[in-house]
């Protein structure tokens, strides 16, 4: 049996292309993978920037903030001049984001239960707004 060159050619392409495909696929599902994380940070800066100035209501739920799925919660900060974004399931450490990066939340039982309904949380997100319950 004779070996042609286009059945060479097929196989090395055939073997970088999985092996390319392999290595995206590893790099996107590893949580310390810092390209991703951009997407993420990224997601929550434009979502900030959508809603910026819009103060009325104290909490605002943002379902699949992009084309991944991921879902966003907007408290008042604890001063209630602002508003702080929380990402509810980021899937790269940190597994608690927020922008502004170090913003500082102050929710009730009432707006946690309400949060926990509305969407899945991570449960370091959950851990972070159990622990900025204040009545």
């Amino acid at each position: 049996m004779r070996i042609s060159g286009w059945n060479i050619l097929f196989f090395v392409v055939s073997s970088a292309m999985a092996l390319v495909s392999w290595s995206l696929y590893s790099i996107c599902n590893d949580p310390d993978n810092e390209l991703a994380n951009y997407h993420e940070w990224s997601v929550l800066q434009s979502t900030g920037s959508r809603y910026q100035g819009q103060l009325v209501e104290p909490i605002v739920l943002v379902k699949a903030a992009d084309d991944e799925g991921y879902d966003l919660v907007g408290v008042l900060s604890s001063g209630g001049k602002s508003r702080v974004w929380i990402m509810a399931n980021p899937r790269i450490r940190p597994f608690v984001k927020t922008m502004p990066p170090d913003g500082k939340v102050r929710i009730t039982h009432q707006d946690f239960d309400a949060i926990r309904s509305a969407t899945k949380l991570n449960k370091e997100t959950e851990q972070f707004l159990a622990n900025s319950i204040q009545d």
